[in-house]
């Protein structure tokens, strides 16, 4: 959770914290306002679980740039050029974006994977983006799920014309039964 420019900024962990504890959204939105310190402590497992992690990403993404050709890694950027960076790599259809990230409002994403999608067309043309996310797991946990979700979420409405209105539920609840849900990587 982060304040940008004045308005609060939400990623889909935060949203997968708040519903895991709503003190733990408290603590987080004091700390974004300058309130009080964030814990500096961190697991000390976590370094090899992030190590790990990272690793099983970059076989993912050397697969996937067999696979599909064409791979963008945008990682190492700064936020508002990844933004923009991920809005030209879209409109040029380019296969499969690495690190992209998305923004609809106060809502932010940094997918691991975009995967271009031919035949489903979006205001890019004949075609739109599917959010995939690397995970070291043999089992898709809730969190996994909702992050995907919030990614699509993101992507609709990316995905829409600049003027279009925005989607219904029961504008999405007709489209779903079509569609393909995104998957992980395991």
């Amino acid at each position: 959770m982060r304040i940008v420019n004045g308005q609060i900024r939400l990623a889909a962990t935060d949203v997968s914290n708040h519903l895991a504890c709503r003190h733990l959204t408290e603590l987080e939105l004091s700390a974004a306002r300058g309130e009080r310190e964030v814990p500096k402590w961190e697991s000390p497992d976590m370094a090899v679980i992030r190590e790990l992690g990272l690793r099983h990403e970059t076989k993912y993404l050397e697969l996937l740039k067999k696979e599909v050709g064409q791979l963008l890694n945008l990682s190492g950027m700064d936020e508002g050029r990844i933004l923009d960076e991920t809005r030209r790599a879209m409109e040029a259809g380019v296969e499969a974006i690495a690190q992209g990230a998305l923004l609809h409002n106060r809502f932010f994403g940094r997918p691991d994977v975009l995967r271009k999608v031919h035949g489903k067309p979006s205001h890019f043309g004949n075609w739109s983006y599917e959010a995939y996310d690397c995970k070291l797991s043999k089992e898709t946990k809730a969190t996994t799920i909702l992050q995907l979700s919030f990614y699509s979420e993101l992507l609709g409405e990316i995905h829409r014309p600049p003027n279009a209105p925005p989607l219904t539920p029961a504008d999405t609840k007709s489209k779903t039964k079509s569609n393909k849900s995104q998957g992980t990587f395991d």
